[in-house]
C-alpha cells in the first residue's frame, strides 16, 4: 500500500472511529505478529492487510488517528516485505548464468484480482500504458568513454579533432544500429469474464492475422495456465511472441505476452521468462473465499 493510498484512506472521517481505535490497533498488531502463518499463506494474509487498509478508512483525521495510521502503515510495509522480498533469480542469458536482483511489481485492483510480478529494475522499466502493464528494456546509451575504450588503439595516432570526429562517428553508427532493432517488451493485460481457454482461442485467431506461424494451444511451462507462440520466421530480426494465459480465479484471465525478435530470445527472452515464472494472482478480501 502506497503512502498516497494510506493518506486517502485516512481522509474519511467518522465519529465512530475514535471509539474503535484501540480495538482496531490490537487486532491489527495481532494479525501482523503471526510470522509463521504469513509465510505459509501469503495471498490470504495480503488480503488481511487489505482489510486493515479498509479499516483505516474509518479512522478520523486527527493527531491520534495519524499516529495510529503511521504505526499500522509501518507494519504493513514490513508485512509486504515479508511476503514479497526482493529475490536474486537465476537466469541464463546467452547460456551464461546470472543472479540479478528482482523486485516485486504489483497491482491491487478493486474491480478484479490483482497481481505480483518480479522484475529486474537494473535492466528494465515497468509502468502502466493505458490498460496494459508493460516492462521494457532500459534504452542503451553510448558514451565518449565507450568509444575511447573501443577505439583506444586507433585514437592514439590521430589528432584531437580527428579523434573527436572518429568518436562521434562511432557513437552515431551504434545508435543507428540500435534504432533498427525491433522493440522488445513484456506486456500484461487482464480480461474480465473470459476463461484462459476462451482467451487462448480468441488470441490464436488474432495472431494468425499477424504472424506466419501460430502454435497450437498448449500447457504453459512457466505457470499454471495455457501457452501460445507465434513467429514470422527464423531470420535474426523476425518478430516472435510468447503468451501465457492464467486464470484469475474469478472468471477472468491474465494474459502475459513477451514480444521479441529471434536474436533476442536468448537474451531478453530468457530474462522475461524468469519474470513471468514469478507471476502470482492476488485476491482482495471480497474476492477471497
Amino acid at each position: 500500500m502506497t503512502d498516497l493510498e494510506l493518506k486517502q484512506g485516512l481522509s474519511l472521517y467518522t465519529d465512530r472511529a475514535l471509539q474503535r481505535q484501540e480495538t482496531v490497533k490490537k487486532g491489527v498488531m495481532h494479525e501482523l505478529s503471526m510470522e509463521k502463518a504469513r509465510r505459509r499463506r501469503p495471498v490470504r494474509l495480503l488480503a488481511a492487510a487489505a482489510s486493515v487498509a479498509l479499516i483505516l478508512s474509518f479512522l478520523s483525521f486527527t493527531p491520534s488517528g495519524r499516529a495510529l495510521a503511521r504505526s499500522i502503515g509501518e507494519n504493513l510495509s514490513a508485512l509486504w516485505e515479508t511476503l514479497f522480498p526482493p529475490k536474486e533469480l537465476p537466469v541464463l542469458p546467452e547460456g551464461m548464468e546470472e543472479h540479478p536482483l528482482h523486485t516485486p511489481q504489483a497491482e491491487d485492483s478493486a474491480s478484479h484480482p490483482g497481481f505480483v510480478l518480479y522484475s529486474d529494475e537494473s535492466r528494465y522499466t515497468a509502468s502502466w500504458e493505458g490498460e496494459r502493464y508493460v516492462i521494457r528494456p532500459i534504452p542503451i546509451t553510448f558514451t565518449r568513454e565507450d568509444a575511447e575504450r573501443d577505439l583506444a588503439s586507433q585514437l592514439d595516432a590521430l589528432s584531437p579533432p580527428e579523434a573527436q570526429e572518429q568518436i562521434d562517428l562511432w557513437i552515431a553508427q551504434r545508435e543507428e544500429a540500435l534504432s533498427l532493432l525491433p522493440p522488445c517488451r513484456l506486456e500484461l493485460t487482464h480480461w474480465e469474464g473470459v476463461t484462459p481457454q476462451e482467451d487462448a482461442e480468441a488470441l490464436r485467431a488474432e495472431l494468425r492475422d499477424t504472424y506466419e506461424t501460430v502454435s497450437d494451444i498448449a500447457p504453459s511451462q512457466l505457470l499454471e495456465g495455457l501457452f501460445l507462440h507465434a513467429g514470422n520466421g527464423t531470420a535474426w530480426d523476425a518478430e516472435q511472441v510468447d503468451c501465457h494465459l492464467v486464470d484469475d480465479g474469478k472468471g477472468g484471465t491474465y494474459r502475459i505476452c513477451s514480444y521479441l525478435y529471434t536474436e533476442a530470445t536468448e537474451g531478453h527472452g530468457t530474462r522475461f521468462d524468469a519474470m513471468i515464472a514469478t507471476f502470482q494472482v492476488l485476491n482482495t478480501p471480497d474476492q477471497t473465499s
